[in-house]
């Protein structure tokens, strides 16, 4: 029997707050796509090189909802960087039973009292890294 999503969602999550990445590697499927605003239809190898390396800078991810339909699941939360700036957005997840197969996020500018700049700068982390071939971790 499949564990609910949403502790699936949580796991990924808890994930990238302990960095570790063999665990996300288990999380995802191999055939995975991953969307964003800078991100179009992405696999597996380019989410690694290219999103993986944000795990570095985020201390926490709040979960506020997690709604669970069939085989997705979709969940808002706030991250909060350790620079303490904090910023929140939503997720769409798709399984394939236990695994995800993809994941489309949405964001926007961040929310009142953070910096833009800031937030930019954090999202320049994936940029830089794609740019440079990918950080491996």
């Amino acid at each position: 029997m499949r564990p609910p999503l949403a502790d699936l969602v949580r796991g990924c999550f808890e994930a990238y707050r302990r960095q570790d990445r063999a665990a996300i590697e288990r999380l995802i499927a191999d055939d995975f796509i991953f969307v964003s605003p800078y991100d179009d239809n992405i696999g597996r190898a380019d989410y690694f090189a290219r999103c993986w390396p944000n795990a570095e800078y985020i201390r926490a991810h709040r979960i506020e909802t997690i709604v669970e339909s069939g085989n997705e699941a979709f969940v808002v939360y706030e991250c909060e960087l350790k620079t303490g700036a904090r910023f929140r957005n939503a997720e769409r997840f798709i399984f394939e039973g236990e695994r995800i197969a993809r994941v489309e996020v949405y964001f926007g500018d961040p929310p009142s009292g953070v910096e833009k700049a800031e937030y930019l700068a954090f999202l320049d982390v994936a940029k830089e890294a794609w740019k440079g071939g990918g950080a491996q971790r």
